[in-house]
């Protein structure tokens, strides 16, 4: 077998040897897992632009703080041209908030992480990261089954191994979500990214339309015309069949 990053370009160009490599190849749907892992782990990378923010937010005994220091500082600047009885209970007030809310304050402490708010936003943070395929992938062999059971009805040849590990190669352009994750910083920086990673978004859907029907035709050993048939009727299921039927069993469950 090619290398991987020869083998992510020829999937790229729709080289119909490379997809025959992968269906012939025992480690075909290994190499398929591996692709998709790191697609989506470099199509989502674009989450760690924020991460900067995260850690500048104040943890909550942080603003709680704040909102102590606030009340102290009121309480130290009541106006002097009130009435001496009216700036003493005034005082007392302020005084007797402040003491509730450093109480809160330190219950709130015992509660923090032990790693720290800070360490525990950057794991987090990571873990959500490193779960991004998973979540991908989920989705994606719900809809890669359907499509199997489809084109086994329309006729076609290829095993499960097969059609899992090439309709897998569909993830290849989700490297062009890279800019849907960066998070904004202004209201004209965010329409510019907004509008920019909206049309790569576009063209990577489109592109995975593309390689889905090479695959399909590849594993399948049907016509382009075909797979596209399938992938039509696919979706039809996928997307309109299956609520519907989910929709109607509902209703007669509950109306009879």
């Amino acid at each position: 077998m090619k290398s991987i990053l020869s083998t992510y370009s020829g999937i790229l160009k729709l080289q119909r040897e490379t997809f025959y490599d992968i269906k012939r190849s025992r480690n075909g749907f290994r190499i398929s897992i591996k692709l998709f892992v790191i697609i989506c782990l470099i199509g989502s990378l674009g989450q760690w632009f924020g991460v900067g923010t995260i850690l500048r937010q104040s943890t909550l005994p942080e603003q709680i703080h704040q909102l102590v220091a606030l009340i102290e500082d009121i309480d130290q600047n009541i106006p002097g041209w009130l009435p001496q009885k009216m700036g003493e209970n005034l005082s007392n007030f302020t005084q007797d908030v402040a003491e509730v809310v450093r109480k809160i304050e330190d219950k709130t402490t015992d509660f923090m992480p032990p790693l720290g708010a800070r360490t525990s936003r950057v794991i987090n943070i990571v873990g959500e990261w490193l779960e991004t395929p998973l979540q991908i992938m989920a989705k994606f062999l719900g809809l890669s089954l359907i499509l199997l059971l489809v084109m086994k009805l329309m006729g076609g040849e290829g095993t499960l191994s097969q059609h899992i590990s090439l309709t897998m190669l569909a993830i290849a352009p989700y490297v062009l979500t890279f800019f849907s994750y960066i998070p904004s910083s202004s209201i004209t920086m965010s329409l510019a990214l907004d509008i920019f990673s909206r049309t790569l978004s576009i063209l990577a859907i489109g592109w995975s339309v593309v390689i889905l029907l090479k695959a399909l035709s590849v594993a399948h050993g049907v016509t382009l015309k075909r797979s596209a048939s399938g992938l039509i009727l696919g979706l039809v299921v996928c997307y309109i069949l299956i609520p519907l039927g989910s929709i109607i069993t509902i209703l007669y469950v509950l109306f009879g």
